[in-house]
Order: C-alpha cells, then structure tokens, then sequence
C-alpha cells in the first residue's frame, strides 16, 4: 500500500507540473521560462545541502530508537536544518545575483522571496521522515501532490489574470507552505527540547549520506545551470521544455516496471524473465521512436519557439 502512495503521487506529482511548464511556457518570455528553470534547480541544491543527508538518519534512528529518543532527535534535526537552510537560502540568493545578470537587473525582488521556500522544504523533509518511519506513506504522498496541484493553480490563476513574472514568482512560493501545513498535521506535538550535544554526530553521521544525494542531484539536474551559464537562460529554457517531456517517458517506463514486478516475483524463472525482459525492450523502443518522430508536435505544446529544443529531446531519449 505504502509503494502505491508513493508511486501514485510521483506520477501524479510529474503530470502536474508538466502541465504547469506548458501553461509558464505560453504566457512568459523565453528568459523569465529560463530563470524559472534554473530557480527550481538552485532550490534543489540549495535543499541538498541544507538536507545533509539527515532524512534517511532520521527515519532509521527514529525506528531504532524508538519514540521519546526519536521526538528528541527530531527537535534537534529540525533547529539544524532551519540554520542551514537560512545560511544556504542567502548564499543560494548571493551566487543567483552574481552568475545571472538578468535576475539583478529586474527580478532580485521577487527570486529573492521565492528562495524563502528553501528553509520550509528543509523542515517538510525532517516532518516527512516522521511520518515514514511511522510508515505514514501517505501523509508525504498526499502533501507533495497538493503541492503540485496548489502551484498549477497559481499558475492558472496567472495565465487568466495577465500576472507579471516577479509576481508569479512569490505566488509560486505559497505551494511549498500548503505541502509543509499537511506534514506538520500529527507532529506538532512530537516536539522536544532539542540536544545540541547530538548536533555534531548528526553531521558526522549524515556526511556520508549527503555526499551520495549531493552527487546524485549533480548528475540529475547540473545540466540546466550549466547550458544557462555556457549558452543563455532562453537556450536553459529550451532544453528544460525537452527535458520535461523526456521525463514523461521516463514515468511511462517506470509504470511499466511496477505494473510487471508482482508477476516476476509470482513467476521467478528464466523463462518469465526473458519474456518480460524482450517486452519490455520492446515497451520502450516503440516509446521511444514514437516520441522521436513526433517531436516537433509535442514540442509545440510549449510554444513555436521551442522546436528548436528537438535535438536536445532526441539526445535525452537516446
């Protein structure tokens, strides 16, 4: 049950946001949808660090320890985090400003209230492992689809009200709080006098664990800075529309996986292994040349000027 939360709200979570990009892509300007590629992206790294790997510490300390030594480590998990996500939210800010030109030049105000998101996320993710070592799969399920669902209403809300960038751009940051007002239902109470002794095990013992989310972060999503420092914002603007649909053929192929896995498991031989194997070889070469053929069609969906990231979408699918 806890899997099919979960899977459900990812799919859900990429639809959703797909949707959103389209309707950012129709009503902004290639720039402001290449800042709003590289915003989310900053926020990831920023979140990265002000994590430090804690999450997956909390959820096994928690289940190991039990309930009142868990409340404990939870208060002090959480003061951690909310001063390192401020000192990163500001130095996140500081790089923006210096790197980008064209956010100091007239949207500062509004990515600056925007990163304020940064320190919420850092303590929704320390709620959520609360709920995930109590096996409340659907508490952070639930809250990060609402989430999603509250931003594409904030970007309807936009498109028919002709709300300027800047402005979306702190409407934008409401979504995170709805997603932290869900996770913080059932905790509230579980609050203790934090120890500041626990807080330097917590960082030797997350070390470890935030270099491996570090490095993944980077493999996954550096792309997007890069192609905005080496090209432009609108060639990051590009690429990121490319990149959301190849991340809809991504959840195509990862639904495939879960709906196959229990009959794998039911049927554990050579035979049912390889039959599911050249199906599924076969699932994804049929995806895969279809979206490629039919690019420019669904590159439309975000816009005329954004057949030009048709090379960069072969090059994902491939």
């Amino acid at each position: 049950r806890n899997t099919l939360w979960l899977t459900g709200a990812l799919v859900a979570g990429r639809g959703l946001s797909y949707l959103g990009f389209i309707v950012i892509a129709r009503i902004y300007t290639e720039q402001e949808v290449g800042i709003w590629a590289v915003l989310p992206t900053a926020c990831l790294f920023a979140e990265i660090l002000s994590n430090f790997g804690l999450d997956k510490l909390v959820v096994r300390e928690i289940v190991r320890s039990g309930n009142e030594d868990g409340r404990q480590l939870l208060s002090s998990t959480l003061f951690l985090k909310l001063g390192l996500s401020l000192l990163v939210a500001v130095a996140a800010y500081a790089a923006l400003i210096h790197w980008y030109p064209e956010i100091a030049g007239g949207y500062s105000a509004g990515v600056g209230l925007y990163l304020c998101i940064v320190p919420c996320i850092a303590v929704t993710r320390t709620l959520e492992a609360w709920h995930t070592a109590g096996e409340r799969m659907h508490v952070p399920a639930l809250a990060q689809v609402f989430e999603r669902f509250s931003l594409l209403l904030v970007i309807g809300a936009c498109w028919v009200f002709e709300v300027p960038f800047v402005v979306f751009l702190v409407l934008a940051a409401i979504a995170p709080f709805m997603r932290f007002l869900i996770v913080l239902r059932g905790v509230a109470g579980q609050f203790r006098m934090p120890s500041v002794g626990r807080y330097k095990s917590l960082l030797g013992e997350g070390l470890l664990l935030f270099a491996v989310e570090a490095t993944a972060g980077v493999y996954l999503r550096v792309d997007i800075l890069l192609i905005s420092q080496m090209r432009s914002l609108e060639a990051a603007a590009q690429y990121n529309a490319a990149f959301r649909l190849f991340e809809v053929f991504t959840v195509l192929f990862a639904g495939y996986l879960t709906a196959v896995f229990p009959s794998l498991v039911r049927k554990m031989h050579f035979e049912s292994l390889r039959s599911t194997f050249w199906l599924g070889l076969a699932v994804i070469l049929a995806a895969s040349g279809a979206g490629i053929l039919s690019r420019n069609l669904l590159l439309c969906m975000f816009g005329p000027a954004y057949l030009e990231a048709g090379q960069a979408f072969i090059a994902l699918m491939l």
